[in-house]
């Protein structure tokens, strides 16, 4: 850690400086950053919360120069403090906070004095990760299995995820190739349940199901 700056009233920063993953949200609200205040807050204006990616150095100088919009300001209460970020929470590059990617904390302490900062030790390591995700399904597969001229003539078989601890079932979509590329799951989650086909979780012998559909079956937009 650093302390000092451009006079001569010092101020001690912040200790014990700590990440903890709270969430599944995917972004600065899963990152909870606890620290012990400083030995010195009584001489203190705020405390800049400083997310910096694993791999790179962050020197005391370098944490002066970042963007108040890449960083969390806390101010004194007395305390140690603990700060959830928000969704629009950003690291010192200007990057949103977000999954599976390594980061570690600093605590900038900004003294009362113009030009005294004191810069924490970093944080250990830490790597969001969403519990709740799933891992999709693969190696989809078409088939024209009849000729009734309906949804009685389509099969369709695929991979089962590698992991179904966190799977229900499957939703099966039948997409108009002119529709494809555009078909994202942003779309396929607001598709009504009249126009898609249910599978269920499969048993572990069978890692490859097979989706029959009815003669009512309708594609996403309901044709």
């Amino acid at each position: 850690n650093d302390s000092g700056g451009g006079n001569n009233t010092y101020i001690v920063p912040v200790s014990y400086v700590t990440l903890k993953d709270i969430g599944n949200a995917g972004d600065g609200r899963d990152l909870q950053v606890s620290f012990s205040k400083s030995s010195t807050e009584s001489l203190i204006s705020h405390y800049r919360v400083m997310i910096v990616k694993q791999s790179k150095t962050f020197s005391q100088a370098d944490a002066t120069r970042i963007s108040s919009a890449n960083y969390t300001t806390v101010y004194p209460a007395g305390s140690d403090r603990s700060q959830v970020l928000t969704s629009s929470s950003r690291d010192i590059d200007g990057d949103l906070i977000r999954d599976n990617q390594a980061y570690k904390a600093y605590v900038l302490a900004v003294g009362k004095s113009g030009g005294t900062y004191a810069r924490s030790s970093a944080s250990p390591s830490l790597t969001l990760t969403n519990t709740n995700s799933v891992n999709g399904a693969t190696n989809v597969k078409a088939s024209d299995i009849s000729d009734n001229g309906d949804g009685r003539d389509l099969q369709v078989s695929f991979t089962r995820a590698q992991n179904e601890s966190n799977v229900t079932n499957y939703r099966v979509f039948t997409v108009k190739t002119k529709d494809a590329a555009n078909f994202n799951v942003a779309e396929a989650k607001s598709v009504s349940s009249q126009n898609y086909t249910t599978g269920n979780k499969t048993s572990t012998t069978n890692t490859t199901p097979t989706t029959h559909f009815t003669s009512a079956a309708l594609d996403p937009s309901g044709n």
